[in-house]
């Protein structure tokens, strides 16, 4: 008795199941970027934003830095960005969703939320000598 097609059932079942765990792992990996991107570009977007001389009012900022920082995202898309100006710092808040197709990976990836949110807080602090010496 030959026993040839064997291999050929078993090597479909073993493909198929490597597609899905390297469609996974490349979904991790663009996962991992995206968010490593977005807290980069939230934490030296910020500071430069603040460290501006003229610095342009937080809407046109908001508008700018969310197309320039959603051209870098694989899978994640900005929805907002909003500032906030407090007295003794700025608070920068940036909203994403994962456009990921698959439900279950959707909810490992975002534990179980809609929306991720990056949040940074930079203090607005001016040395003792800078105030001296502009008095």
């Amino acid at each position: 008795m030959k026993k040839a097609g064997y291999y050929t059932v078993e090597a479909t079942f073993i493909m198929s199941i490597c597609v899905w765990l390297m469609t996974a792992l490349c979904y991790g990996g663009f996962y991992v970027h995206d968010r490593i991107v977005l807290e980069t570009e939230t934490n030296e977007g910020t500071a430069q934003w603040l460290a501006a001389e003229h610095a342009p009012t937080s809407s046109v900022w908001e508008q700018k830095v969310r197309k320039e920082w959603n051209r870098q995202l694989f899978i994640m898309n900005i929805k907002s960005v909003k500032a906030r100006n407090k007295i003794l710092y700025e608070k920068v808040t940036v909203t994403c969703e994962l456009s990921v197709s698959v439900p279950l990976l959707k909810k490992i990836l975002t534990n179980k939320k809609q929306q991720i949110q990056q949040v940074v807080t930079r203090e607005i602090v001016v040395p003792a000598k800078l105030k001296w010496d502009l008095a």
